[in-house]
């Protein structure tokens, strides 16, 4: 298992690289080298938003899995306090079964980024040149047509509110022990 010792609130970087044919390609560079191939078939997309949703909601775990014909990548969220450690970080956890190899990673997280450098990584992806709605999408008039969701359309209103108010007063904590408060 390959365990990264990067400091939690460090970005979680989800790179985008393109679609093409029923296939979206994206890298997390901070858990693993290897390109993961979404497929349309079994669109994890909208499992993406339920996934960071429970990481918002306070899951002590959560999984958000992507079918690759022929190998599964899951990530999972792991609150430390379900684990039952004191002094171990939020984890995410990448799992990675394939006829060729598996694999494990893992890297300490802050919830509140995670969710904001992967659901903002995806938007802009959905939003921009990169994305090919003509490679993913259903379109009831063409006959030669994926039946990925339509991405561009495919937002959390409860993510969007958490990131425009921000943490939550009791996650505005100092390093050195003591935490402060909003004004009201």
């Amino acid at each position: 298992m390959t365990s990264r010792r990067d400091n939690p609130s460090d970005p979680v970087a989800f790179v985008f690289e393109a679609t093409e044919v029923g296939w979206i390609d994206f890298r997390i560079p901070s858990l693993t080298s290897r390109l993961i191939q979404a497929t349309h078939l079994g669109d994890p997309f909208p499992d993406l938003l339920q996934w960071l949703e429970s990481i918002l909601d306070g899951a002590e775990s959560a999984r958000w899995a992507i079918g690759e014909e022929g190998q599964m990548t899951q990530l999972v969220f792991l609150r430390a306090a379900h684990a039952g450690i004191d002094h171990m970080e939020d984890r995410l956890l990448l799992l990675s079964t394939s006829f060729r190899e598996d694999e494990l990673a893992s890297r300490p997280v802050e919830a509140m980024n995670l969710i904001r450098d992967v659901y903002g990584a995806f938007r802009a992806f959905a939003e921009g040149p990169v994305y090919s709605p003509d490679d993913w999408e259903w379109d009831e008039e063409k006959d030669d047509c994926y039946d990925g969701h339509r991405l561009r359309d495919l937002r959390s209103r409860k993510i969007e509110a958490a990131l425009r108010r921000g943490p939550e007063p009791e996650q505005l904590e100092l390093r050195v022990g003591w935490s402060w408060r909003r004004r009201p």
